[in-house]
């Protein structure tokens, strides 16, 4: 797209460090050679191979990490400014996993917090269908409160890792979050 565009790609911007979003970054850096690499500072940790849990975090054992040989150059806090982008926490996919609204549109990329293959889930909720978000989800109580709070962006599009965008997301989010609520009981009113 940059060719067609004619600009520079000046940064890579990362939700989770799961393989599947991290696998190709080592070969996409070396291509765009100056540019930003940002990943919230929690999660940037597992990038350089340390794969310890904070005092109090808790979750399911941490799978589907792997290390990078890409620096990170910026270790993100939630609410940051990257661009039009503002930065906000929404662990619970992992723990340091973050979303990005656009303030342009009010567009949420929420990486892996949500899912829409099988219709619209919460990262944690488990259903009896191909993909189970449940499985690579490190703390379902937490996935179903960073939903919730992503929910109150009320976001105009919701972006996802995992399926197709939906435009107007609010009822089908307040439905996933209902569903992951319900899977989840200590998670409360959110």
């Amino acid at each position: 797209m940059s060719q067609t565009l004619g600009l520079p790609i000046e940064r890579i911007l990362l939700t989770h460090a799961h393989f599947d979003p991290v696998a190709s970054l080592d070969a996409l850096a070396a291509q765009l050679p100056g540019a930003e690499v940002a990943i919230s500072a929690r999660e940037s940790r597992f990038l350089e191979g340390d794969f310890s849990l904070d005092s109090g975090e808790h979750g399911r054992r941490l799978l589907g990490f792997m290390r990078a040989k890409t620096k990170v150059t910026r270790k993100l806090q939630d609410g940051d400014q990257i661009g039009l982008l503002l930065a906000i926490s929404s662990p619970g996919h992992t723990p340091g996993h973050f979303s990005y609204l656009d303030r342009s549109d009010n567009s949420l990329i929420a990486g892996d917090s949500f899912t829409t293959q099988n219709g619209l889930l919460a990262a944690g909720v488990f259903q009896w269908t191909f993909p189970f978000p449940a499985l690579f989800s490190w703390n379902a109580e937490l996935s179903a409160r960073s939903a919730a709070k992503l929910r109150g962006w009320k976001p105009s599009r919701l972006c996802v890792g995992h399926g197709k965008s939906l435009a107007s997301p609010e009822a089908a989010m307040d439905r996933a979050i209902a569903a992951a609520i319900q899977q989840h009981p200590g998670v409360g009113a959110t």
